[in-house]
């Protein structure tokens, strides 16, 4: 189960993502990411409480970031050990931002 809470302050958006951004819960993020993007210049995305992330959670942050290319940027902080090494193995590591 995924949980997701946003917040905005001026340009800039906090999204918090804690559980599962796996096959099930990936179409539900971006649908719920999309409508809060236009004008956002600074997306960071905080993985402290993610536990699990799955391909097709790759697959909405890859998408994501080439959404936030064209207004500003983004990045990935807090990232556990096993998330990061999902990252590495991946490559994502090269692609996105993490902090």
């Amino acid at each position: 189960m995924m949980t997701v809470d946003m917040k905005k302050e001026d340009t800039t958006l906090y999204v918090t993502v804690e559980g599962s951004l796996g096959t099930p819960d990936s179409p539900d993020f971006l649908e719920m990411l999309k409508p809060e993007l236009p004008g956002v210049e600074e997306l960071i995305i905080d993985f402290a409480g993610l536990e699990y992330l799955s391909s097709s959670g790759l697959r909405a942050l890859l998408l994501t970031s080439q959404i936030m290319a064209k207004q500003g940027s983004m990045k990935v902080i807090n990232s556990n050990e096993t998330v990061r090494n999902v990252f590495s193995v991946t490559g994502f590591q090269d692609i996105l931002n993490l902090e």
